[in-house]
């Protein structure tokens, strides 16, 4: 039965994680290197290059920006990764957020240049803060942030929110769960009240084997903000971490929310199977859980069904 751990789970986050863009499958590889975080680079560069395309100046340039750290990051930890490929896309970064700086009509002084007897305005990290400047908002930069590489790890600018789940999403997507990790857990300790963010997480710990630790990352979620997304998920790191009888009351629970959705009848015959798989009881009870599911549109499910049938005659 161990392999309907690893169905139900799936199950479960097919229907849980969809968020707005899509289903993933669960369980696969991940590799944390020079390669994997430059193709992850060049995969938030193709956005920043669509934006830059459709003419959306703020999005191009948090964008190019956001990509600018990560190749300078790949520089710093792995200077002759590729022939310095991560320097060439750097620069390229830089020239685009130059020329977009252009186009948002923010033309920088002369380093030390005072207006008005007032210090200049600072140079901006983007076009984005160009475009406020243009637009009469005030922008700052601390200088011991700026330049300091452990000030910036530490902390989560918030510009990049929007960037960093996309790219969180899609290696998940991928089945690179601690690649995905690293981006999100900075993102939930600042913003530890987005649902999306940890939802995410938890998916992306799930898969990568840490279901106690995707367990805590929602677990004081239920009650408050409970619904079918939550309760499929945390089933499915209960039943992961073999943690049953909780599983089991979370798919009751979810049944009862949404009468109508075939997922957590599924999933409840799945896990009727891996706690009692061996007898007759069971597979009569999950066989009824299985033609509830059918009955409200799921899929037929031929390992479902070659389970509940193994002793039949």
């Amino acid at each position: 039965m161990k392999n309907s751990t690893l169905t139900i789970a799936a199950a479960a986050l097919t229907a849980s994680v969809a968020l707005d863009a899509g289903a993933w499958a669960l369980f696969g590889s991940s590799a944390s290197n020079a390669a994997g975080r430059l193709k992850s680079a060049d995969a938030l560069l193709e956005k920043a290059e669509t934006a830059f395309d459709e003419g959306e100046i703020e999005a191009a340039s948090n964008g190019f920006a956001r990509v600018l750290e990560k190749y300078r990051a790949i520089e710093r930890d792995y200077p002759e990764f590729s022939d310095g490929l991560a320097s060439i896309r750097a620069k390229y970064c830089e020239e685009r957020l130059a020329a977009l700086a252009e186009e948002a009509g923010f033309v920088p002084e002369p380093a030390g240049t005072q207006q008005n007897g007032a210090a200049a305005t600072p140079d901006p990290t983007s076009a984005a803060d160009a475009f406020r400047i243009a637009n009469g908002e005030q922008v700052t930069h601390d200088a011991a942030t700026t330049n300091s590489e452990e000030s910036a790890e530490s902390s989560y600018n918030p510009r990049y929110l929007q960037y960093d789940f996309s790219e969180a999403r899609d290696l998940v997507a991928k089945g690179r769960h601690a690649d995905a990790i690293d981006i999100l857990v900075p993102m939930v300790k600042f913003d530890p009240d987005n649902r999306q963010i940890r939802m995410l997480l938890a998916a992306a710990r799930l898969g990568a084997g840490q279901p106690e630790m995707a367990i805590a990352t929602l677990e004081d979620l239920r009650g408050r903000r409970e619904d079918l997304p939550l309760l499929l998920l945390i089933s499915a790191a209960y039943t992961s971490a073999g943690r049953y009888p909780e599983a089991l009351l979370c798919l009751d629970n979810a049944a009862k929310l949404a009468p109508g959705e075939p997922d957590a009848f599924s999933n409840l015959a799945w896990l009727t199977l891996l706690m009692d798989g061996d007898s007759e009881e069971a597979r009569t009870v999950a066989d009824g859980y299985y033609k509830q599911a059918l009955r409200r549109g799921a899929l037929q499910d031929p390992a479902l069904e070659g389970a509940i049938g193994i002793h039949r005659q």
